[in-house]
């Protein structure tokens, strides 16, 4: 009945601190309503044992009643509840005292209304979650009602002398504590720094002390107490009361961040100028790292490494957001993000192994957006090179096919751009290598009638399309075409030019890569890469591979599909939303399968 969960979740991140953000109206509607949910379904669920109720005991009953039904009325508007659930469970809690003369019929209700606290509670958990969920509530809920049932009912009613209150509470004890053991064995805080360090640990922690201090109580009362009275309930139940709060609390909470792990790059929130903003951090290793923001976190943020050093964000040519290099010590340490009026603190925990050279410096953007591609939606793939460290055997062969594909258009000269890293190398090589088979001849100057071929690097590229951009509006330039490496279809690179080809060995239209690219947009408000949709796949241990065909990317605002091609998720057809991997542009192929 009330979304509590999804409310405060919301696809939110949780914090980088690991500290659940909670709306503090919201979560106090949810204890008292749950609260007082289970303390009147516990009882109606032991009338039955209760003779006649005095006067004070029925107005206490109505005003509990009451002030659930109000609650549950709150719950629509404060947290977008059902209005149907809610209601449902407002008609119950006043059903219960005004059927209380008939025990059984209040019994039946009470069963109804408990059935609504273990849905509420375990909302959007399932199998085994559930089950400990309905065990603790309902053992939670009877230890309730049987300690109001022994307050009113006098200890000479034949009533009482039914209960056997000793090993009722042993067994309601029990079943708490386990219940309590495997939901913090199911959370995943149980064996980490998180059960003590974050809200949601303390908590989950709670509901396992709270059932064993109940029982340590039931055990001093058996041995020092001659009788078996009712007192272990009374005496036990500020325990349970506890541990039944902190229940719903830790239900109603986002799990925390989870540990940052050495060599996998870290995605975290922090919440800077009362926004929350996604902060990536690659290679996550030791010595030079680059911390990345979205572009809307504002230019007003500098990074202190665990030195208390810190560092202004700037731009990068051909990335998009603010970056800023720092350096990190090996094993646990923080960062902390400043701005004008607020601060935000990232752990991080690099450990031991060597650094990454190239995730830093002129090719640290790209390699931190392939670090993205394998941290999106809770993967956990490790950043162990960077994709200037070498040259892939796919882009291998599309480079030689598209040489290929350049000769069979009668192209005579090739402008080639490239680099000094591993990669810029390689595929140099194998460019000039492919034109000289051909006979084609790589020329340094802007020449009318030569195709620009660029295999350098994001920040490179940016720069020589930019001036290939300039030339072609001065004078006829590159008529030939401009063509980019695979590497390079980024919308901050390929943006530069009106219009370029790419040689590709998958389509950015297939389902797969635009779910990839709406999981960027989604998580980091940034353009996605092909290396990062590399990785995107490799941490869901899959794999796209097609012939290679030469793509066009231009700057339109619609996405041509095939006649009768059906639409992909996710996928508008125009302007510049999620599922576009140029925003603002178009990216379809021009050519059939080149030959291999």
């Amino acid at each position: 009945m009330v979304p509590v969960r999804e409310k405060f979740m919301h696809h939110e991140t949780p914090s980088a601190t690991g500290s659940a953000d909670v709306d503090g109206i919201v979560l106090l509607v949810r204890l008292f309503l749950l609260l007082g949910s289970a303390l009147l379904a516990g009882f109606g669920l032991w009338r039955p044992l209760v003779g006649s109720m005095s006067g004070g005991a029925r107005r206490a009953l109505y005003v509990g009643s009451w002030a659930v039904a109000v609650l549950a009325l709150v719950s629509i508007p404060l947290v977008d509840a059902q209005v149907l659930v809610a209601g449902a469970h407002a008609v119950l809690a006043l059903a219960i005292p005004l059927v209380s003369r008939w025990p059984s019929l209040a019994r039946w209700l009470s069963a109804a209304l408990l059935v609504l606290v273990v849905v509420e509670t375990a909302l959007g958990r399932s199998g085994v979650e559930f089950a400990a969920d309905t065990v603790y509530v309902v053992s939670a809920a009877c230890w309730f009602g049987v300690t109001i049932v022994t307050w009113l009912v006098p200890a000479d009613d034949g009533h009482r002398a039914t209960l056997r209150p000793v090993p009722i509470a042993l067994t309601l004890g029990m079943l708490l504590l386990a219940a309590g053991v495997i939901q913090l064995l199911l959370s995943g805080l149980a064996f980490d720094r998180r059960l003590f360090a974050t809200v949601a640990g303390w908590a989950v922690l709670t509901v396992v002390l709270a059932p064993g201090l109940a029982l340590a109580v039931i055990a001093v009362h058996a041995r020092h107490t001659a009788d078996s009275t009712s007192l272990v309930f009374r005496r036990a139940v500020p325990a349970v009361l506890i541990g039944f709060l902190a229940w719903t609390t830790f239900a109603a909470m986002p799990p925390p961040a989870p540990l940052p792990v050495a060599g996998v790059p870290v995605l975290a929130n922090a919440e800077l100028d009362e926004r929350s903003v996604p902060v990536l951090i690659s290679p996550h290793r030791p010595g030079r790292n680059l911390v990345h923001l979205p572009t809307g976190s504002g230019t007003s943020v500098s990074v202190e490494d665990a030195e208390g050093g810190r560092v202004e964000v700037t731009r990068r040519p051909g990335a998009q957001g603010w970056w800023a290099e720092v350096d990190l010590p090996a094993g646990r340490s923080s960062l902390v993000l400043h701005t004008d009026s607020t601060d935000a603190t990232v752990e991080v925990d690099t450990g031991q192994a060597a650094g990454l050279p190239t995730a830093a410096g002129v090719d640290g953007p790209e390699c931190a957006m392939a670090a993205l591609g394998g941290v999106l939606d809770d993967g956990a793939l490790e950043l162990d090179e960077c994709p200037a460290d070498r040259l892939a055997q796919t882009d291998v062969v599309a480079l030689r096919q598209l040489v290929d594909f350049l000769a069979a258009r009668d192209v005579t000269a090739i402008r080639l751009d490239t680099d000094d890293s591993a990669r810029g190398a390689a595929a140099a090589a194998r460019v000039r290598a492919a034109a000289a088979r051909h006979g084609l001849r790589l020329t340094d100057r802007v020449e009318p009638d030569a195709a620009l071929v660029v295999v350098s690097g994001w920040e490179s590229a940016f720069e020589v399309l930019r001036e290939a951009s300039a030339a072609q509006r001065e004078e006829p330039a590159y008529t030939h075409g401009v063509y980019l490496a695979p590497w390079l279809l980024h919308g901050p690179i390929v943006k530069q030019v009106v219009g370029a080809g790419v040689p590709l060995s998958f389509d950015p239209r297939e389902p797969m890569a635009v779910q990839y690219t709406v999981e960027v947009a989604s998580a980091f408000a940034s353009s996605p890469s092909p290396a990062g949709f590399q990785r995107w796949l490799a941490a869901r241990q899959q794999y796209v591979r097609d012939d290679v065909r030469i793509f066009s990317t231009a700057q339109v605002n619609v996405m041509p599909m095939n006649p009768g091609e059906p639409h992909a998720p996710g996928m508008p057809m125009s302007g510049g939303g999620a599922g576009l991997w140029i925003s603002g542009g178009t990216v379809v192929p021009v050519t059939a399968p080149l030959e291999p």
